[in-house]
């Protein structure tokens, strides 16, 4: 049964056990399988970062954490104090594109009558729906990526139950996603108003990468962010020349 500490006495009581820097999804993972938290809410990782920042912040010297690298604490010594009021995120977990991601789920373990897509950050935390997030997708058959998406002007969601409908209904069993919007406390997206920036064309470049570098067969069109943009590789001359040498001291060796 979990013993139910303060999110910053479970920090602490992690960070005791190792001399090692730990990042903070890492320390989420530890306090879930200790067992230290009754409930873990929807994002234990962004509690725990923000739990770290403000103890830093109001604490200066006094807060028992170090930072050493992004996303990465150790403890500066064994001292528990009140847990202070979380707030959302951190400032490691600002400046991210990409701010939650799924890798190779299962379709079947989906209600696609009810259009929801549920994922939780650790085992025992919330589960949060996914659908209304956008970003880009791939579907595979098996292992094999067969088709490669984008989600933006519709949610994710729809995108994924169109393709149970579509020509690709039969041919995926498997999809991953890579979402822009983040996960609040308590367990609820942020949506944003995209019309403020330039997230659609974001979406669409990292479609094209998708579809440029893995090739799906499933797509019939070049990605659209990377349309007249090619570059062809040059051999360097110098590797060029040395090739020519070869060649010709291999037609003199022979003769």
């Amino acid at each position: 049964m979990a013993t139910d500490l303060s999110w910053k006495d479970a920090i602490v009581r992690v960070l005791e056990q190792t001399s090692e820097a730990m990042h903070y999804t890492q320390i989420a993972e530890e306090i879930d399988s200790k067992g230290l938290k009754r409930t873990l809410g929807a994002t234990p990782a962004n509690t725990i970062a923000a739990q770290i920042s403000i103890s830093r912040k109001n604490e200066g010297q006094n807060s028992p954490f170090d930072r050493v690298g992004r996303g990465l604490y150790r403890l500066k010594e064994a001292v528990r104090q009140p847990a202070s009021t979380p707030v959302a995120q951190e400032e490691d977990v600002q400046g991210d594109l990409i701010r939650g991601y799924g890798l190779y789920w299962e379709r079947q373990d989906v209600d696609w009558t009810r259009s929801r897509i549920l994922g939780a950050a650790t085992p025992n935390s919330d589960p949060v729906d996914m659908s209304a997030q956008i970003g880009v997708y791939l579907l595979y058959d098996g292992r094999e990526a067969v088709y490669a998406g984008r989600a933006s002007e519709e949610s994710m969601g729809r995108r994924l139950k169109a393709h149970t409908r579509d020509r690709l209904k039969t041919r995926w069993n498997r999809f991953s996603w890579f979402g822009l919007y983040d996960v609040a406390e308590k367990g609820e997206l942020r949506v944003k108003d995209t019309s403020e920036s330039c997230t659609s064309d974001v979406i669409k470049a990292l479609e094209a990468v998708l579809i440029e570098a893995l090739e799906p067969r499933q797509n019939r069109q070049q990605g659209e962010g990377l349309r007249n943009r090619e570059y062809m590789q040059v051999k360097d001359p110098e590797l060029a020349k040395k090739d020519l040498l070869q060649q010709l001291q291999s037609l003199i060796s022979q003769n």
